[in-house]
């Protein structure tokens, strides 16, 4: 998973980027909400560790608002507590 490659090679995010990437897509083209949110919530936490927060910000407003009060309450918060992370640190 997009996890296990990121802790295998810290510096380099491409390998976790393309698992996230694909599990974001598979869960979009199922439909299943949950997974969604917790891979478009993996792959922000990634782009904001790798000085991409603008990217990331955008992807997760993007997909809260898809998946705002359908999603479970853990991925929702999860993803509104990094959104709200991210947002202060562009803020500064």
């Amino acid at each position: 998973s997009g996890d296990i490659a990121r802790a295998l090679n810290p510096h380099s995010p491409q390998s976790a980027e393309t698992w996230y990437r694909q599990a974001l897509e598979t869960a979009e083209a199922q439909q299943a909400l949950g997974p969604t949110l917790r891979a478009a919530t993996s792959l922000a936490s990634l782009w904001s560790h790798y000085e991409q927060p603008s990217k990331a910000l955008a992807l997760l407003q993007k997909f809260l608002a898809q998946c705002e009060g359908r999603g479970t309450p853990r991925d929702l918060a999860e993803a509104k507590a990094l959104r709200d992370l991210v947002s202060a640190s562009l803020a500064r």
